[in-house]
């Protein structure tokens, strides 16, 4: 893994997992396999699947795992599979720090299919469940955008100026 080697990483982690199927090593190797990939290959397909088996394991880490889960399907811009796995780390860990930016992407993915209505909805529901998030300002953002592509641009204009200040990333003067 370390020498970037991926294949045969893959290879030895499937290994120990075929070969020692009751180590304790083998949860953590089929992570290694997911994030490899995910992260390393790009086959967002492979991952979902390796994903999917240490969800239907169970233990530590659920949400992080039922997120990545999401955000592969988001990487093979099958939006709407991603809003149904967002939507369940929302309900099956609702005190998940991950929550706020499910929310998000899930209003991203909107926005990007052009169904403005729904991303509006969805910023707003971010907005409003989760003040105090750091992606309540993003989809503040994301809302004045989403308003803007409405031509609605004086309630556009009104979330930018009472964004201006506040947004974390100001473009520089």
């Amino acid at each position: 893994l370390y020498l970037q080697k991926y294949q045969e990483a893959l290879y030895y982690y499937l290994l120990l997992e075929k070969d020692y199927p009751e180590s304790e090593l083998v949860p953590r190797a089929q992570l290694q396999v997911a994030r490899i990939y995910k992260d390393r290959l790009r086959d967002y397909g492979r991952a979902i699947v390796a994903y999917q088996k240490l969800l239907d394991l169970g233990g530590d880490g659920g949400d992080r795992i039922q997120y990545e889960v999401a955000d592969a399907y988001f990487y093979l811009s099958n939006f709407e599979q991603a809003r149904i796995e967002f939507d369940s780390l929302i309900k099956g860990y609702p005190d998940s720090s991950l929550i706020p930016e499910a929310f998000y992407r899930i209003a991203v993915t909107f926005s990007l299919e052009g169904k403005l209505n729904e991303a509006e909805q969805a910023f707003n529901t971010l907005i409003e469940s989760h003040p105090d998030s750091s992606y309540s300002i993003e989809g503040r953002f994301g809302l004045a955008a989403v308003l803007e592509e409405k031509a609605e641009l004086k309630a556009s204009l009104l979330i930018l100026k009472d964004l201006q200040g506040v947004y974390p990333n100001p473009e520089p003067g």
